[in-house]
């Protein structure tokens, strides 16, 4: 990892984060959330100037963060599944219980992006759309990319219908991704992700997936489809330094 960098991915069930933080949030408060009582036990953004994350909403809505600016006016909290910056000592964070975290750095032009990526968003290509921003803010080339995928639902146990796999029927990725076990449908979102960065041009060696644990079976993370509303978020940031 370049040690221009800083990446966290929440190993830890110990804290967690309300999935509906955003509504105790102001809209003047969004431009810094790193004062939130919700984020005091993650001690490793101190080094943190602002933190920012979105309102999640299985989009592929993508934030840019740009210059600080006190004076922005919003009506409310931002709905988005990736941020990209290239601002340091500025966090970019995704909240997840079995969806995909993802975090893109660019270090030849210093910048960073933080992805949400569950099945809608990853079969929307949010992946590549990100990076699209990236390329078109900055200048980000595929080929320079480094790549960090997270601890998410692993294929072993992330279950899915017939409809589900039926609404895939056109999606090139479909038979590497999806497998049936005993009648029942597994899909591969790590390995969905994973192919669209392949085609975008990532290399192999850039994508890192040794972040990637399983969030269902390892009971160190919080995992929706297992603790169901009972299920806080792991919290997993980014921030040039």
């Amino acid at each position: 990892m370049n040690n221009r960098v800083n990446i966290h991915f929440q190993d830890t069930a110990s804290v967690g984060i309300q999935p509906t933080w955003y509504r105790d949030v102001s809209p003047a408060q969004w431009n810094d959330l790193s004062t939130l009582p919700i984020l005091k036990e993650y001690t490793f953004l101190s080094d943190a100037a602002r933190v920012y994350m979105a309102w999640q909403v299985h989009s592929t809505r993508v934030i840019v963060i740009e210059k600080h600016d006190d004076t922005r006016q919003m009506s409310d909290i931002p709905q988005a599944d990736a941020l990209i910056t290239n601002q340091p000592c500025v966090a970019l964070a995704v909240l997840t219980a079995d969806c995909l975290p993802i975090m893109y750095y660019d270090p030849v032009h210093q910048a960073i992006a933080a992805i949400h990526a569950g099945w809608r968003g990853s079969i929307a290509k949010i992946a590549q759309i990100t990076f699209e921003h990236m390329h078109r803010h900055y200048g980000t080339q595929a080929s320079d990319l480094q790549v960090f995928l997270g601890p998410c639902a692993q294929v072993c146990c992330y279950q899915v219908d017939e409809q589900f796999i039926e609404n895939l029927a056109v999606d090139p990725y479909r038979d590497k991704v999806c497998i049936k076990k005993n009648g029942v449908w597994f899909f591969n979102n790590l390995l969905y992700n994973y192919l669209c960065l392949k085609d975008l041009g990532v290399p192999d060696h850039s994508i890192l997936q040794s972040f990637s644990q399983c969030t269902i079976h390892n009971h160190n993370y919080w995992s929706y489809r297992r603790q169901k509303n009972n299920a806080l978020r792991n919290f997993n940031s980014i921030m040039l330094i």
